[in-house]
């Protein structure tokens, strides 16, 4: 939003107060969580949720925090692309924390979350 434009929802958030109104101004989400979320969207379903062996071995993998590049490199070394959704899909149900105001790549550091035993993921 320009500075104009930012002006104007301000007064018109004041005359709306003046008659007892509320003004919510409504925008399209930000670049980096909107990039982020498409990165992220395909591998939230239960299909893309990692076995118990597999759940640990990523838990393990990025326990000490690692890049995604890395990270899928050591969790399929024949085949990392196919570690991918697993990854994703743990990010997504936060299983995983990454930075969410950058960009995620595979530059990215991701950590393992310590999780309760009730707090289960998607399966």
């Amino acid at each position: 939003m320009t500075e104009v434009v930012r002006d104007q929802f301000e007064e018109t958030a004041r005359v709306c107060e003046m008659a007892g109104w509320r003004h919510t101004v409504l925008h399209e989400p930000d670049r980096i969580l909107a990039a982020n979320l498409a990165f992220l969207r395909n591998a939230r379903h239960s299909r893309s949720h990692p076995d118990p062996v597999m759940s640990e071995q990523i838990g393990n993998v990025f326990s000490g925090g690692r890049t995604l590049g890395e990270g899928r490199e050591m969790v399929n070394r024949r085949f990392p692309a196919l570690a991918m959704p697993f990854i994703k899909h743990l990010i997504w149900h936060r299983r995983l924390s990454v930075d969410p105001t950058e960009r995620l790549d595979f530059d990215t550091v991701a950590t393992t979350v310590p999780q309760l035993e009730e707090n289960r993921c998607c399966a």
